[in-house]
């Protein structure tokens, strides 16, 4: 329904559009996309969408309204009379529609998209922490070749462990007298 903030309040909404033929329908569509899918966004089942058209591109400036202004002194007695219909319909189609115990909310992909959490996709990284690429280090340069190389720089045999076993002590005793 058209509306124009600059009449009376009363005719706000008793107005035509400005657009007409096809021009008219090709923006009308458009609407009713947007219309759509903000709604299907949010999960709402009823909604008023209000647009502001700007050379011909809407904008939609007020979306959030699932529970419409639908008074017949704002709205008018033809749209007051569209909106009795078609939000009766609703309800007969949602009454028949009920499947007892069973939750037919729908929260909207908007809602249920932000609460179902989302598990980052980790890459296993080939890099090596600081303390990694230390020990590799280590390791490649004390190898048994490079011991070897090592004693032969120096004329020296590697050392090899050796197990000290403590001596035994006498135990002296001495007189007294």
């Amino acid at each position: 329904m058209p509306y124009e903030p600059r009449n009376e309040f009363h005719a706000r909404y008793a107005t035509k559009p400005k657009t007409t033929g096809a021009e008219h329908t090709k923006l009308m569509k458009t609407i009713t996309d947007y219309t759509l899918k903000l709604n299907k966004t949010f999960g709402y089942d009823f909604n008023t969408v209000e647009f502001a058209i700007r050379n011909g591109i809407p904008y939609a400036i007020d979306f959030c309204n699932p529970a419409s202004d639908a008074d017949i002194n704002s709205v008018g007695q033809e749209n007051f009379d569209w909106i009795v219909e078609h939000s009766a319909k609703l309800a007969i189609e949602k009454a028949k529609a009920h499947k007892p115990k069973k939750n037919v909310t729908s929260w909207g992909s908007y809602v249920r998209d932000a609460s179902t959490p989302v598990t980052p996709v980790v890459k296993k990284s080939s890099l090596k922490t600081a303390a990694q690429a230390k020990k590799t280090v280590i390791k490649k340069a004390i190898t048994p070749e490079t011991k070897s190389a090592a004693a032969k720089k120096t004329n020296t045999k590697p050392k090899t462990a050796v197990k000290k076993t403590p001596a035994k002590v006498k135990s002296a005793s001495k007189k007294t007298k």
